[in-house]
């Protein structure tokens, strides 16, 4: 029983915790009721509420800390605003669906107007079947950065941010496409952090072959 008690205030905590933001400071609150131990002789009730505030708290800042960081330096500090050049690496293998490819976009810069920006956080990338990429494939898109969608019977954004996806692109203009198929993924990023902005597009990309150069 007790430990369907201190369950409970941790699920309850974590509940709590993604939807409001409390101090550090309230996991104090769990050490108050023990004082009482000197007055009373329900030693085991009052020891079992202190566990349970230190659990509903410590589950609240833990969710908390799970959430993605709203700086400047995170994807999702992009979210909605607009029409935005981004690049990155696939990082994963391409998958394909019936009426799309879904591609997962890592090592992300974003050109901010006053030069490109690493920011931590994946992006869900919605393209068209064809052309085909292909794991290791450096881009740069064009299109808006979307807050993951809360479906009716499931939150969609929250399965993405445990993966680590903080944004969806749905079919963005392919500005440019690097191909380097079969590269290790380490080797992929050094040669982006290379040539930040200035990404070739070949000729194994025949629809997408635009007279792109950095602004």
């Amino acid at each position: 029983m007790k430990l369907i008690y201190l369950s409970t205030a941790w699920v309850t905590g974590i509940l709590l915790g993604f939807e409001l933001e409390l101090h550090p400071a309230l996991l104090a609150i769990g050490l108050l009721p023990l004082p009482l131990l000197f007055l009373s002789k329900y030693t085991k009730p009052i020891v079992l509420t202190s566990l349970c505030l230190l659990a509903f708290f410590g589950g609240s800042l833990y969710a908390q800390s799970s959430l993605p960081e709203e700086s400047a330096d995170h994807l999702s500090f992009y979210n909605n605003s607009g029409t935005l050049t981004i690049q990155g690496i696939v990082s994963d293998d391409p998958d394909v669906r019936e009426n799309n490819t879904r591609l997962r976009l890592s090592g992300i810069e974003i050109d901010t107007g006053d030069g490109w920006r690493a920011v931590g956080g994946d992006a869900l990338v919605f393209v068209q079947r064809y052309p085909q990429y292909s794991y290791g494939d450096i881009m740069q898109i064009k299109g808006g950065l979307d807050t993951p969608p809360q479906l009716e019977d499931f939150d969609y954004a929250d399965y993405l941010s445990h993966e680590g996806i903080y944004a969806t692109v749905f079919y963005p203009q392919i500005a440019g496409c690097h191909q380097r198929a079969g590269l290790p993924a380490a080797t992929v990023a050094l040669l982006l952090q290379e040539q930040p902005g200035r990404i070739p597009c070949r000729r194994s990309c025949p629809s997408r072959r635009l007279r792109w150069r950095k602004a």
